[in-house]
């Protein structure tokens, strides 16, 4: 008999924070996967380029919202100069 979904969610509500974490990773990656080959080539190239240029120092790790506020800021100077 299968089970229903709440007592499913019951039993993730026992697991700990890192199995939990786990799970969600596991769920994203059954429901976000392109299910292209070719698709899943570049990104798998493209992110091997850019841990590369990560490594040799070529790229440096920014904070989402730091990010988002430096396009935002960009968008908005150029925006101006029009």
């Amino acid at each position: 008999m299968a089970r229903t979904l709440a007592e499913i969610e019951l039993e993730i509500s026992s697991l700990t924070e890192e199995d939990r974490v786990s799970l969600m990773g596991y769920l994203s990656e059954t429901l976000c996967k392109p299910t292209d080959p070719q698709i899943e080539a570049a990104i798998q190239t493209e992110l091997r380029k850019r841990l590369s240029m990560l490594e040799v120092g070529e790229a440096r790790w920014v904070d989402g919202d730091q990010a988002l506020a430096e396009i935002e800021a960009r968008l908005h100077s150029k925006h101006a100069k029009l």
